[in-house]
């Protein structure tokens, strides 16, 4: 097994772009074998009241925001999808993607099975993890990655980046700032990112958006 790479290998291990496959985890590449499950960036259990606001947010009709949709669900290893859930594990968007959304851009989140587009995320953990080594297979090759991860690999997901935007926002509530902190190698990604979300969620949909709801 390799050793865990030092910080000065961060800028090269971390420039290396690795797409995984629908039956792999994101993060540690193992095959679905290994109790890896599906997870959801934007969760099941969010609110008529936010998924109402982020469809205002989008430009969508009012009822049309589709929570099971390929382009919201991926998978992970049991203990990953365990810590993402908690809200220790992330995945940020590029700064180009997050630019386009903090100057009011609409995303387009239609899926028709064919046309599909990958992102690429940098992956990010909350102070909980700073004990917590993460094992990837990449050509045969195992490596151990510590926090805070600055040298672990961009990750290339068919994920949406509003759906990992919401995770973000939905997971740190209005207090990402200790995130945020912790990872001060993309403090304007993790800015970015808490702001768009804030202001998707503070404005109140008017009343001729709430009175057009999708049959």
């Amino acid at each position: 097994m390799s050793s865990t790479p030092s910080s000065a290998e961060g800028p090269e291990r971390g420039g290396i772009v690795t797409t995984a496959t629908d039956d792999r985890c994101l993060i540690s590449n193992v095959h679905e074998g290994y109790a890896v499950e599906y997870v959801h960036a934007l969760r099941r259990s969010s609110s008529n009241t936010l998924l109402t606001q982020l469809e205002c947010a989008f430009g969508m009709v009012r009822g049309t925001l589709n929570v099971d949709t390929r382009l919201n669900t991926f998978k992970l290893a049991s203990n990953l999808r365990c810590m993402f859930e908690k809200g220790w594990l992330f995945f940020i968007p590029e700064k180009k993607e997050l630019t386009k959304y903090l100057n009011g851009g609409k995303p387009d989140l239609k899926y028709d099975g064919e046309n599909q587009i990958s992102y690429k995320y940098k992956l990010v953990a909350s102070p909980e993890l700073f004990d917590f080594p993460i094992l990837r297979t990449d050509n045969s090759q195992h490596i151990i990655y510590s926090y805070p991860f600055t040298s672990f690999p961009v990750l290339e997901s068919h994920v949406h980046p509003v759906y990992m935007i919401c995770h973000f926002g939905q997971a740190t509530e209005s207090t990402p700032f200790a995130v945020i902190r912790a990872n001060p190698h993309l403090l304007d990604e993790l800015t970015m990112t808490a702001e768009i979300y804030e202001r998707w969620t503070r404005a109140l949909p008017s009343p001729e958006f709430l009175a057009n709801f999708a049959p």
